[in-house]
C-alpha cells in the first residue's frame, strides 16, 4: 500500500486521472461495506494489483517460493469491506490497538465525504 496504493490513489485524484476514480467517489457520506466494490475495473487494478505483483517479483528475485496464500485475498476483501462500512467500530486490522491508532474506517469515511 505504501509503494503503490498511496501514490497512485493521490494520482487518481488529480483532474487528469480522476475519470478513472470518479465512480468510486459517487458514494459520499453514506458509504457501506458493499460500496468497496463500486469501482471501475481499471481503478481496481491500479490500486490493488501493484503491491502483490511487487511481492511476487521480490520473492522470485530472492529465490524464494513465489506465491500468496488464498487467505490473504480473503483478508484484503474483508478489509476493503470494513474500510467502507459506516460503522466506526468495524474490525479493520484484527488488533484493537491498531484499530484505535489508525481509525481506518473513520478516516476513509472522511476521505469519501470530503473528496468528490
Amino acid at each position: 500500500d505504501v509503494v503503490f496504493l498511496a501514490p497512485l490513489h493521490r494520482l487518481l485524484h488529480q483532474p487528469r486521472w480522476y475519470h478513472f476514480h470518479r465512480l468510486h467517489h459517487e458514494v459520499g457520506k453514506d458509504a457501506q461495506s458493499l460500496h468497496a466494490f463500486h469501482i471501475e475495473l481499471f481503478d481496481l487494478a491500479i490500486e490493488n494489483v501493484g503491491a502483490p505483483f511487487l511481492l511476487l517479483c521480490g520473492q522470485r528475485a530472492l529465490g524464494l517460493s513465489v506465491g500468496i496464500h488464498w487467505f490473504v485475498g480473503l483478508l484484503l476483501t474483508m478489509h476493503d469491506g470494513a474500510l467502507h462500512s459506516i460503522n466506526p467500530f468495524s474490525v479493520m486490522y484484527f488488533n484493537p490497538l491498531l484499530d484505535w491508532l489508525f481509525e481506518g474506517n473513520v478516516k476513509h469515511q472522511l476521505h469519501h465525504a470530503l473528496n468528490k
